[in-house]
């Protein structure tokens, strides 16, 4: 079997999505979804195979840009770090992601809803606080 050298190979796929009358960015992006799709069969599948509950979180929920300890909602897209308008805490962007997804599947034990928005994040956690 004959290894193609890395150019020949990307010449050979352009050729082929232009050939097919299709764009290089569709191509790419109907790869890139079929990829996301397979890695969330696969976590999927893995999670019943262990037991667990897989809880799937809308894509649009501002899970970084959400304060952990107060709920406000902070503009901080390119920031890795940042400090909480309301509070005043120092978060990473990351960590501060994985706080609230987790309180997000906390809450989901709980009371069986997924919460999808930051309004609705916002009014559980201040709940949470006032107890």
């Amino acid at each position: 079997m004959k290894l193609r050298k890395r150019k020949q190979f990307t010449r050979d796929i352009q050729g082929m999505v232009k050939s097919g009358g299709v764009s290089k960015k569709d191509f790419n992006d109907k790869v890139l979804a079929a990829g996301w799709y397979q890695l969330k069969m696969i976590i999927k599948y893995k999670s019943e195979w262990y037991g667990r509950e897989l809880i799937e979180v809308d894509q649009y929920f501002p899970s970084s840009q959400l304060c952990s300890v107060c709920g406000r909602q902070n503009q901080v897209k390119m920031l890795r770090k940042y400090i909480c308008t309301g509070c005043n805490t120092t978060h990473d962007r990351d960590v501060n992601a994985a706080k609230n997804l987790m309180t997000v599947g906390q809450l989901h034990q709980v009371t069986g809803q997924v919460i999808s928005t930051a309004s609705q994040y916002q009014y559980i956690l201040g709940q949470k606080q006032a107890v």
